[in-house]
């Protein structure tokens, strides 16, 4: 589930937070040089006491491994060594089902790794939580917190008010999603 852009506030006290969309990649880095590509997503960080970009939820390890079973027998077919070695004699190369089974290898190995683990991208804590499931420390809830009905605010992003550009960042971990320098 996600949660609307913008705003958020607590339906127990006046905490007004902002969820910053921009682009992010986290990319681990294991000790033997395999990097694997990841997302993160917006909890609450009980360590930062606010909302912060913690490590994205694992997927399911089934059903990447019933993916990865099936290219790799794609790969192993006749017709597609056949290509590839064609496409080499002319000096091209189609890495494209190599590449995909490598990210799905690299995958595979994070979840097991990571687990369901969930750490913030900020202070390294494991204390986090989902936006939706959190308990305030007054004890309220957190939710989208309602726009501006006046459409002439600056801060009204559906009203076509000041926007922000952001350039693509990347933060890098290691194995245990502790921050590379």
């Amino acid at each position: 589930m996600s949660m609307a852009a913008g705003r958020i506030g607590c339906t127990g006290c006046d905490f007004e937070g902002f969820l910053q969309h921009r682009p992010v990649t986290v990319v681990y880095c294991f000790d033997d040089g395999t990097e694997v590509e990841a997302h993160r997503e917006f909890a609450w960080c009980k360590a930062c006491d606010g909302i912060r970009d913690v490590e994205a939820s694992s997927p399911a390890v089934e059903p990447l491994e019933a993916e990865l079973v099936n290219l790799q027998a794609l790969a192993e077919r006749g017709n597609y060594r056949i290509k590839q070695w064609f496409t080499g004699l002319l000096g091209h190369k189609d890495p494209e089902l190599e590449d995909k089974i490598a990210a799905l290898e690299g995958q595979i190995r994070l979840t097991r790794r990571k687990g369901n683990r969930s750490r913030c991208l900020r202070c390294e804590s494991e204390d986090t939580h989902a936006l939706f499931d959190f308990t305030h420390a007054c004890g309220g809830h957190l939710r989208p917190a309602p726009t501006n009905p006046d459409p002439a605010s600056d801060f009204d992003p559906d009203a076509g008010g000041i926007r922000f550009s952001y350039g693509t960042e990347t933060i890098c971990l290691d194995e245990d999603g502790r921050l590379v320098d």
